[in-house]
């Protein structure tokens, strides 16, 4: 039971981590190739993220699983908006005039032009842009997530102390029902008299 729970655990954070990054692809590709900011496309990144957790047995506590979801979430769009920006640095004309005037890789000039304050910076309004659709995408998609964790939830087993002493109890009202005088055993009534009285015979 431990290890399947333990696997549970690293399967949801795999899961959830490639679902993320999946569902990052088509904002990556909308901001890299075709110049448009999609902070909508957020919305599939979480929603992708939920699902990689669900396919490979994620495990099924919802406090665990909802921050692995937001963790990897926040991880993807992070990421997705960094490597946009590093890749349209890598394909400009200017940076790779000045790599090879200084004599360095593309990357490498990328890479320091990425580490500067001002482009950042500049990074954040996307970024807060991205995570609150992705905020929204985990909220839409809540009457798909909390069934899959309350399946998981297991009813309380009653104690083992409480099976014997229910038995002793049946026992002792099975014995006081059985010294109870039963209507079989009362005195069977004689034949009425002349004057039409019934009388038993206490005898009996």
């Amino acid at each position: 039971m431990q290890k399947e729970l333990k696997n549970g655990y690293v399967n949801g954070i795999i899961g959830a981590l490639l679902g993320a990054l999946i569902g990052a692809v088509p904002w990556y590709l909308a901001e890299t190739f075709l110049n448009i900011f999609a902070a909508v496309l957020g919305l599939l990144i979480s929603m992708a993220s939920f699902y990689g957790y669900m396919l490979l047995g994620g495990a099924r506590k919802k406090g665990f699983g909802l921050a692995v979801i937001i963790i990897s979430s926040v991880i993807a769009v992070c990421a997705s908006e960094y490597f946009s920006n590093f890749t349209v640095l890598c394909r400009d004309q200017y940076i790779k005039s000045q790599a090879a005037s200084l004599g360095v890789s593309v990357p490498q000039l990328a890479f320091l032009y990425m580490s500067l304050p001002e482009v950042l910076k500049g990074m954040i309004p996307n970024l807060l842009l991205g995570l609150l659709f992705a905020a929204l995408g985990i909220f839409s998609s809540m009457k798909r997530i909390l069934p899959y964790f309350a399946y998981g939830t297991a009813v309380p087993e009653a104690p083992a102390e409480a099976v014997p002493q229910q038995t002793a109890e049946t026992e002792m009202l099975t014995e006081e029902t059985s010294d109870m005088p039963s209507p079989m055993d009362a005195p069977a009534p004689n034949q009425p008299d002349s004057d039409g009285w019934t009388t038993y015979d206490m005898k009996k």
